[in-house]
C-alpha cells in the first residue's frame, strides 16, 4: 500500500481505520547510548528512494525490542519466541542466538561504558550477557514481576526497569540491589531512558485506560520526586480485538477509550524529549519546562517509536501498518517515508557508523535502511 499525500508537513492522512495495540507489545526499551558518533550530517535521500537493504527473518514471533551496541558493531532483537538474537548490520545473515528466559524477552539495553548487553523479560528476569563472549553472566541480576522496559544510565552504574505492576526499580548495575523504586499512578510503564548528561534525571513513559494515565513523567531519581509530567497524549477507541497472526495488525470489534504513550527518548544534549503515543503522535517537549514544542500526526496509526540520531537532528518513528518515517528533528518535517508493508513495527534504532536504521516487526524480521544521513 502507497503512503497518502500529505497535507501539512507534518500531518498525513490515511484511509485506515485506527488500529488499538495489543498489551505488551510496546513495551520496549531501545538503548540510547547507541545513537552515536558521527557529527554534522546532513540528509541526501528523497521519499521515493526508501526501501530496506536488508530484510532478515530472525524469529518465529514478534520482535519486541531492538538495541544497537555502543560501536555499531552489532544489533540485537528480543522477541516473543524468548530468544535473543545478535546480528552484525553489514552481514545480518550471521547471527548468534541468546537462551535464557522462560517467556517473552520483552527490552534490551546495551551498557554504555561496558561490554555488556541487559535483557529483560516477562519472566520477570533481567539477565546480564557479556559482548564478547556472548555468554550469560552470572545468576539473573533482578527476579520478580514481569519486566516491560529497560535502560542504562549514562555512567552505565544503574539500570532502570519497568516491571508488569507499573513501578520502575532503579538497580545498581553491578550487584542489583535496589537504589530507588518509583510508583506512578498509572496502569502501565511503557518505556524508560536516562538523560543523556544525568544520572540522576529519569523519563518514563505510561499509559492505561484513564487519560490522566497516559503521560510521560520526569523523575530526580536522586530523591524520588517528579520533575514535570508531560501531558498532551490523548486516549483512542480500543478494546475486544481480533488478531491476523501472520501480519499482526488488529482489527477493532469494539472499544473504549484507553492509551499509551508507548515511547520516550531524550534528544542527545537532552534540552528536550521526544515521545510516540497510541493516538499517532510524536510530541516533543522542554526538558526544562515541560513545555510541549512541537507534534507530528499520522491519522489511523498508534505510533509504537520515536528515536533520535546520534546528533540530535532526526528522528524515525513507526508504528501499526507498518508505517515509518523519517522526521527533521527540528521542524517535525517528514524527510523519508517508509513504503507500508502492512505489518507493526516495534521497536527501532539508529547505528552510529554506518547510519543504519534497524527496525524489529510483528514479523520475526529485521528490517535495515540507510538513513542517508552523511558527513559534508
Amino acid at each position: 500500500m502507497s503512503l497518502p499525500t500529505p497535507r501539512t508537513p507534518k500531518k498525513l492522512q490515511s484511509s485506515l481505520g485506527q488500529i488499538p495495540k495489543r498489551r505488551g507489545i510496546s513495551r520496549m526499551t531501545v538503548g540510547i547510548a547507541a545513537l552515536g558518533f558521527l557529527s554534522g550530517c546532513v540528509y541526501t535521500g528523497s521519499p521515493s528512494e526508501a526501501r530496506p537493504t536488508q530484510i532478515s527473518y530472525l524469529h518465529a514471533l514478534p520482535i519486541l525490542a531492538v538495541a544497537a551496541s555502543p560501536d555499531g558493531s552489532y544489533v540485537a532483537t528480543a522477541s516473543e519466541d524468548k530468544t535473543i538474537i545478535i546480528v552484525r548490520p553489514s552481514t545480518p545473515d550471521e547471527t548468534t542466538t541468546l537462551l535464557a528466559h522462560d517467556d517473552w524477552v520483552t527490552s534490551l539495553a546495551f551498557n554504555p561504558t561496558s561490554p555488556q548487553l541487559a535483557s529483560g523479560g516477562k519472566d520477570g528476569k533481567l539477565i546480564l550477557w557479556s559482548t564478547e563472549t556472548w555468554e550469560r553472566i552470572g545468576e539473573p541480576l533482578f527476579s520478580g514481576e514481569g519486566i516491560w522496559a529497560l535502560a542504562y544510565s549514562p555512567s552505565g552504574s544503574m539500570l532502570a526497569v519497568a516491571l508488569e505492576d507499573g513501578s520502575v526499580e532503579v538497580l545498581d548495575a553491578l550487584d542489583g540491589r535496589r537504589q530507588v523504586l518509583l510508583r506512578p499512578d498509572a496502569e502501565r510503564t511503557n518505556a524508560v531512558t536516562f538523560s543523556p548528561n544525568s544520572d540522576t534525571v529519569l523519563a518514563t513513559a505510561h499509559g492505561g485506560d484513564a487519560p490522566e494515565d497516559i503521560v510521560a513523567i520526569l523523575w530526580d531519581i536522586s530523591t524520588g520526586n517528579e520533575l514535570n509530567r508531560l501531558i498532551g497524549h490523548v486516549p483512542t477507541s480500543q478494546a475486544i480485538v481480533t488478531t491476523d497472526p501472520n501480519m499482526g495488525n488488529d482489527l477493532l470489534q469494539s472499544g473504549v477509550l484507553a492509551g499509551n504513550v508507548n515511547d520516550v527518548e531524550f534528544i542527545p544534549d537532552g534540552s528536550r524529549i521526544a515521545t510516540a503515543g497510541e493516538d499517532g503522535t510524536v510530541r516533543v517537549w522542554s526538558t526544562l519546562t515541560g513545555a510541549q514544542i512541537d507534534s507530528y500526526q499520522v491519522l489511523g496509526v498508534g505510533l509504537k517509536t520515536a528515536v533520535y540520531s546520534h546528533d540530535g537532528k532526526f528522528i524515525f518513528t513507526g508504528g501499526s501498518n507498518g508505517f515509518a518515517a523519517l522526521l527533521n528533528a527540528e521542524t517535525l518535517d517528514t524527510l523519508e517515508e517508509i513504503p507500508r508493508e502492512g505489518i507493526i513495527l516495534n521497536s527501532a534504532a539508529f547505528t552510529p557508523i554506518d547510519a543504519f536504521v534497524v527496525a524489529g516487526y510483528f514479523d520475526g524480521a529485521l528490517r535495515i535502511w540507510p538513513t542517508r544521513l552523511q558527513t559534508p
